[in-house]
């Protein structure tokens, strides 16, 4: 999946191993559920905290300072990535219930793709005037499910600049 080897880079420079517990019980933070009976352990599995991504938004104050405020204004990243060597239904199983879980927690799913080869759903997480999560599940034809939530404050104005600088490009 395109989407997700921008991200890969970024996190590979900055991989945190502990899930701060701070970001547990935030109204954007989501549990994905556990694929590693079905999988394994996850190919790649990251947690950038807040402190951490704080610091990243200092680094890239200079450069750009629109940017750099939102990523101040995120809580966490949190990415799973698993092979699922061909064996795709655990998966978009555990995508299906996710979404009707976070819809019945009013999330609001914005991309629904179902197809042959892509299964997708992204969904957000919407307060007052402000998105206070981001969820993408995606299971695709090249042997991955990936799993990504961001939680933090994200003005719906500068969402865009937020999958910019995580380099994140959703390649439907």
């Amino acid at each position: 999946m395109k989407f997700l080897a921008g991200l890969l880079l970024l996190i590979t420079c900055f991989t945190v191993s502990a899930q701060p517990s701070t970001t547990r019980g935030l109204a954007g933070y989501v549990e994905f559920g556990e694929l590693s009976g079905v999988y394994g352990e996850p190919k790649v599995r990251i947690n950038i905290g807040e402190k951490l991504l704080r610091f990243v938004a200092k680094m890239d104050r200079s450069k750009d300072p629109d940017t750099a405020e939102v990523l101040s204004n995120l809580k966490a990243v949190r990415v799973e990535v698993y092979r699922t060597n061909e064996n795709t239904a655990p998966a978009v199983a555990l995508v299906e219930k996710m979404t009707k879980e976070l819809q019945s927690r009013d999330w609001e799913p914005v991309v629904i793709v179902s197809d042959k080869d892509d299964y997708v759903r992204i969904l957000v997480k919407l307060s007052e005037d402000v998105i206070d999560g981001l969820v993408v599940m995606a299971v695709g034809k090249d042997d991955e499910a990936v799993f990504i939530n961001i939680i933090g404050e994200i003005d719906p104005a500068q969402a865009g600049k937020v999958t910019k600088a995580l380099d994140i490009d959703v390649d439907i």
